[in-house]
């Protein structure tokens, strides 16, 4: 995906392990390679920091009162516009559906992170 400087996009994860429970976290693009000695990054804004000061580097805000998330090219496949966000939360609700509503409980044992974009 060719992202743009100042567009919103969606970072989506899941809360289990059916794909059914989507959390989308919306965050703008800032740039590549934003901090020194990084190759190979995207890095996004929160909306809330943006929206105050504006774009990461072009005012003044505390360090404190700005979060960025960088990405290496290898993990961007979390990173959806609106767009894709609809389909997947369509995609979600089948799987919600096809599970039979399923709810959260407490991991017992080993945690284990899904990407959803990696072949099963």
């Amino acid at each position: 995906m060719n992202f743009e400087i100042g567009r919103t996009y969606y970072h989506l994860k899941f809360a289990d392990k059916y794909l059914s429970m989507p959390a989308l976290e919306p965050m703008v693009f800032v740039g590549r390679n934003v901090f020194e000695g990084e190759a190979d990054t995207y890095s996004f804004q929160d909306t809330v920091s943006y929206v105050r000061f504006g774009a990461f580097g072009e005012g003044e805000p505390e360090a404190e009162d700005v979060l960025i998330t960088s990405f290496g090219s290898d993990q961007l496949s979390g990173i959806i516009t609106l767009e894709q966000a609809h389909q997947e939360i369509a995609n979600a609700l089948r799987r919600y559906a096809e599970n039979n509503e399923p709810k959260l409980k407490k991991i017992k044992g080993k945690w284990v992170t899904l990407n959803p974009y990696k072949s099963m």
